[in-house]
């Protein structure tokens, strides 16, 4: 019963494969998207035109977009993520938009009939 061998492993050696990435690929996300920053960009000007429309869920559209583009070239993931929050933000808006518009011609209408 001696000392082990100088490599520290004793009788089973080192451990298989090392200690890398393994299976799982790098850290940080999901592989660049590369439609993601086009989209992203799309998004941020429909809502920055949002906002001269007065839409409030245009400044979280605005947000979004942003960071969507900035994440676009590392985490493909979370820029879809992203996009899609955006796209919501700016759609929410635009049907509350219109519903507003036609309420007030719908009123405006009906008082000029009278």
């Amino acid at each position: 019963m001696g000392q082990p061998p100088a490599g520290g492993y004793g009788a089973y050696g080192p451990p298989p494969g090392g200690y890398g990435y393994g299976g799982y690929g790098p850290p940080g996300g999901s592989d660049p998207d590369p439609r993601a920053r086009g989209i992203a960009i799309a998004a941020l000007i429909c809502n920055v035109i949002g906002i001269f429309f007065c839409w409030v869920l245009a400044i979280a559209g605005i947000i979004c977009a942003a960071i969507a583009i900035s994440k676009a070239d590392t985490d493909g993931r979370t820029a879809r993520t992203l996009n899609m929050w955006s796209w919501i933000a700016f759609g929410v808006g635009l049907l509350v938009a219109v519903c507003f518009f036609g309420f007030y011609l719908f009123v405006y209408l009906k008082d000029a009939q009278v």
